[in-house]
This record gives structure tokens, sequence and C-alpha cells, in this order.
């Protein structure tokens, strides 16, 4: 989903994890039935 932006991600500050959450979210929304990763994403959802 999106590519090691969790090393990343701190220097948004709340809108960078607002955006990863959104990210997460919108990728199982879609209902592929295929799993979801986040590489380097430490707060990613379970479901990711």
């Amino acid at each position: 989903i999106e590519n090691e932006y969790g090393y990343y991600e701190p220097s948004y500050g709340e809108g960078g994890k607002k955006y990863a959450m959104w990210a997460a979210n919108m990728a199982v929304s879609q209902n592929t039935g295929v799993p979801w990763i986040m590489c380097q994403q430490f707060d990613a959802p379970d479901t990711v």
C-alpha cells in the first residue's frame, strides 16, 4: 500500500499517521480477498 512510509511518518506529525491509516483502510475496503502489507509500517491496523 505504502512502501516504507513508517520511516517518514513521524516527520509529518499527526497528519502522517492519519494518512497511513487512511491508506490502510482504503485498501482493506476494496474487499479484494488478497492480504495487504505495509512495509516498515509499525502502527498498521491488524487487517493489514
